[in-house]
């Protein structure tokens, strides 16, 4: 027989982000980065368990290990020192656990994900608030110690006294800057390179897609030959966690490197990266610019790892792709509140691309209230008036051109069309047809039309660059009298609000210093 032990993190971008102070981020990534990592080694040290020899592990890293063992009593210890461990180390940070066993390391592995998956009963929190708990204002949560601050004492809770004590998250940092210089900040207020008053912070969430099918190809080769189990999911873990990695530390180098401030500090911070996972923060400037980088990355850095499937399974995809959303908020707007709404811009990413191209949809958050992606394309994006609905996002943009998505490349070139030096080409004249465009349909095309007759007599070449970009990005020919693509009868999808989302947060893509120089001298 052999015994499994299984655990995984779970919520761990809330956990991360329960806190709206950067430093407690900083000390919660580091926690789950190490998680399985250190306390993991030093509890197999303490129990005598060699590893390779007397557990052998498919999967550790990402806050998640499964472990196997031929000997039940050592499974069982296993299991039970580490479910007092992990409270300890990282408070607060719920999490799944089992063991299992099975006739060979495949039959133990299935019982042990049919039990992670069942298991839904929430983990008491500890310690207990009763009626006369003090609670600390940061969290809610009930207050174990008071820290000092540079603002003065703070009641804090579990949690944030063992995020604010591990500090800085070396481990993490290592992954995006490799042996290359540079350090992330840990105050947003006073390490944090904004340019000028330019507050936005772009919260990024990217995630791999065809993780599920790859899993299923290793499972049939699993099956065929029960011995290669470990093996195989042990190597697929390790590959893809590397091809992440290197492609964080890719798109890190070429966009966020360049710019450091007088101290040295990057315009990013790191939470999360494990598996085919990111989580970050990065200056509302690159966040876009980034993340086409990574996507890039990540698609060519897992070139290798699908090389090698297509050797040990059925496995045919020369590549994996992945999706990403980004919430830009202002640096004082709730982080938490941030995150979701990126792993939701994220999963419509991955819904419009049917999971099968690297996409990405973004938002600017304008209002106090968010609930999700949903409900700001159905209702903060679209504007109905007269019979007709405009919806003023196209949702979703693809990484390359010939997608079945409008290309993030043509959104660009469209934003720097509108970014012009022309007054009248600029986006107040856009912003102003979009206002219009809910409150009076009629009027909104007589200003379309009127603006595109002026813009032709003071710059034809403008207009011509204007509308070979809005087709390129509408997949074809624009409404005649606005510049959208009519999806149904009356309702509209123009790209209007996003780009003008984009230039409200001074994305770099979109004011190109050559691009403007082209277009002011025509």
């Amino acid at each position: 027989m052999v015994w499994c032990v299984a655990f995984e993190a779970k919520s761990i971008q809330p956990y991360i982000l329960a806190s709206n102070k950067l430093r407690d981020m900083v000390g919660a990534s580091a926690l789950v980065d190490e998680l399985v990592e250190k306390p993991l080694g030093a509890l197999l040290a303490a129990l005598g368990l060699k590893e390779d020899e007397d557990v052998r592990f498919s999967r550790r890293a990402g806050g998640a290990f499964m472990a196997f063992l031929d000997d039940g009593e050592s499974a069982q210890a296993l299991a039970e020192a580490w479910s007092l461990i992990v409270p300890r180390y990282a408070p607060g940070l719920s999490f799944v656990l089992t063991r299992q066993e099975g006739e060979h390391a495949l039959a133990a592995a299935k019982q042990a994900l049919a039990a992670l998956a069942a298991s839904r009963f929430p983990q008491p929190r500890l310690p207990a608030a009763t009626p006369i708990t003090r609670l600390a204002p940061r969290t809610g949560e009930p207050a174990v110690d008071v820290l000092r601050t540079p603002e003065g004492k703070e009641w804090a809770d579990a949690a944030v006294v063992r995020k604010r004590a591990r500090g800085k998250a070396e481990r993490l940092e290592r992954k995006f800057l490799g042996e290359n210089p540079g350090r992330f900040p840990m105050d947003m207020e006073n390490e944090f390179p904004f340019v000028g008053d330019n507050r936005y912070v772009g919260i990024v969430h990217a995630d791999g897609n065809g993780l599920g099918q790859m899993l299923m190809s290793l499972q049939r080769a699993a099956e065929k030959t029960p011995s290669k189990f470990v093996g195989l999911y042990s190597r697929f873990s390790r590959e893809l966690a590397l091809a992440t990695e290197k492609a964080a530390r890719r798109a890190t180098q070429e966009v966020i490197a360049p710019h450091p401030n007088g101290r040295g500090f990057l315009p990013m911070r790191p939470l999360v990266l494990g598996g085919d996972d990111l989580t970050c923060i990065v200056r509302g400037d690159l966040a876009l610019e980034f993340v086409q980088a990574f996507l890039a990355a990540f698609e060519e850095e897992t070139k290798g790892l699908c090389a090698w499937l297509a050797e040990e399974t059925d496995w045919q995809q020369p590549h994996l792709t992945a999706c990403a959303g980004i919430a830009y908020v202002k640096a004082h707007q709730p982080f938490a509140l941030g995150y979701a709404l990126a792993e939701a811009l994220c999963k419509q990413a991955k819904d419009a691309s049917k999971r099968a191209h690297s996409a990405v949809a973004f938002h600017r958050v304008t209002t106090s209230f968010v609930p999700d992606a949903d409900w700001v394309r159905t209702q903060e994006m679209r504007r109905e008036a007269g019979g007709k609905r405009i919806t003023t996002t196209l949702g979703a943009y693809g990484l390359h051109k010939g997608g079945p998505l409008p290309a993030l490349a043509a959104l660009v070139a469209f934003a720097r069309v509108l970014a012009a030096p022309e007054e009248r080409a600029g986006a107040s004249a856009m912003r102003r047809l979009l206002s219009l465009a809910g409150e009076a349909p009629g009027e909104a095309e007589r200003l379309y039309t009127r603006w595109r007759e002026l813009l032709g007599k003071e710059n034809a070449r403008l207009l011509r660059e204007f509308d070979e970009a809005l087709a390129a990005l509408l997949q074809g020919e624009p409404a005649p009298r606005l510049p959208a693509r009519e999806v149904a009868a009356g309702h509209y999808e123009t790209p209007l609000g996003d780009v003008l989302a984009l230039q409200a947060v001074g994305d770099a893509l979109c004011h190109s210093e050559e691009a403007d120089r082209v277009r002011a001298a025509a």
